[in-house]
């Protein structure tokens, strides 16, 4: 999975591809009604915002991120627009408002446009004409396959300061549905991930490991759709100098996941209960590998009960296409087919419910689990 590797910036293999691919890019690098919880990643709900965008390159290990902001009204935003492996790159200058292309059968033309020089991506923010809230769409087709995953656009937020406790459940939400879905290819070529489209959210987490106090980190990656279906979940674990580094990549789940396929509907609420992935993962131990090689279990420490210490540091939700494998192991390196995909996105919400605590003791009591669908 691309996001991950551009949140972080080493580039683990994977079979999952999208989970792997967004760690290593990360790493590189509320509403105020007193009756609602506090929103741990505002910006994609209530208010347009000025988000930055990024160039598409690095500078010193770190995404570079463009000083020209965009000509929204609005505040600045926490959230930027990531965007990796792409051959032409969204600029904040190429904003186009209430152009007659962007029309949507549900919300009008878009309030402002960005897109790639050649159309194969883009950024296009509607207002939804019952609520005033903004919708996000993100747009992508083409793209390669490398090492580090494929083609991505994606939208990403620093947690606040001091990152955000697992010690209570969180609830992630968002208004999300496809737009465009399309995919012609071989079924081997998609079977083998040349020519694939993924849609994706992820959390960057840090927790304390063996001796309390050196850092590791966890990337948990949820689908929310994919041209072809994932038969397993995705798990990797690298270890290093007292840390580690856990890519966990879950199954789908009814209420939290869309078809591949065009929408005309409304936008669907889709529900998250972080901590649930959380037991998911810890239900068996994990086999790290070391620098030479050596392959162990880990588990969570026997001593560790609680997960106060367990902070989310980052979020992302976006996009992965590609229509074809220039690893270096690829027998066909050309273009195996054609796939494109769009996701519209609004009132994204990260919240905790103060009234459930969160320990091992609630996996094994089979709790938490995700709400059902509305």
């Amino acid at each position: 999975m691309t996001a991950y590797r551009r949140l972080v910036g080493s580039r683990p293999l994977v079979t999952t591809r999208s989970v792997a691919s967004i760690t290593v890019l990360l790493l590189i690098g509320l509403r105020t009604a007193a009756q609602d919880p506090i929103n741990f990643f505002p910006g994609i709900d209530d208010n347009f915002e000025q988000i930055r965008f990024h160039t598409g390159r690095t500078g010193n290990n770190q995404p570079e991120i463009s000083s020209v902001l965009p000509e929204i009204r609005g505040s600045l935003s926490r959230w930027s627009l990531m965007q990796w492996s792409q051959l032409q790159v969204i600029s904040p200058t190429s904003l186009k408002t209430n152009d007659p292309a962007t029309r949507d059968s549900r919300l009008g033309l878009a309030k402002y446009a960005f897109s790639a020089p050649d159309g194969h991506s883009h950024v296009w923010i509607y207002q939804d004409p019952t609520s005033r809230h903004p919708v996000y769409e993100l747009y992508e087709r083409g793209g390669a396959l490398t090492g580090a995953g494929g083609a991505n656009i994606f939208l990403a937020s620093d947690a606040p300061a001091g990152g955000v406790s697992l010690d209570h459940e969180l609830l992630f939400e968002v208004d999300a549905r496809i737009t465009r879905a399309s995919v012609k290819a071989r079924l081997a070529a998609q079977q083998q991930g040349a020519v694939l489209a993924q849609v994706f959210s992820g959390f960057v987490i840090q927790f304390p490991d063996l001796d309390g106090k050196t850092l590791s980190t966890l990337f948990l990656q949820l689908p929310i759709a994919r041209s072809i279906p994932a038969l397993s979940e995705y798990r990797s674990c690298a270890s290093g100098a007292k840390r580690r580094t856990i890519i966990f990549g879950a199954l789908p789940k009814a209420a939290s996941y869309l078809p591949f396929e065009v929408d005309r509907a409304p936008l669907k609420h889709l529900r998250y209960n972080i901590n649930s992935y959380i037991c998911e993962l810890l239900t068996r131990p994990i086999m790290c590998t070391d620098s030479t090689g050596h392959k162990a279990n880990w588990s969570v420490p026997g001593g560790a009960i609680g997960f106060r210490d367990w902070k989310i540091i980052k979020m992302y939700i976006g996009l992965e296409t590609e229509i074809q494998d220039i690893r270096p192991r690829s027998d066909m390196k050309g273009p195996q087919g054609q796939v494109e995909v769009a996701l519209q996105l609004g009132n994204l919400r990260v919240t905790p419910d103060h009234q459930r605590d969160f320990n091992l003791a609630s996996c094994a009591d089979g709790a938490p689990g995700d709400l059902p669908p509305q």
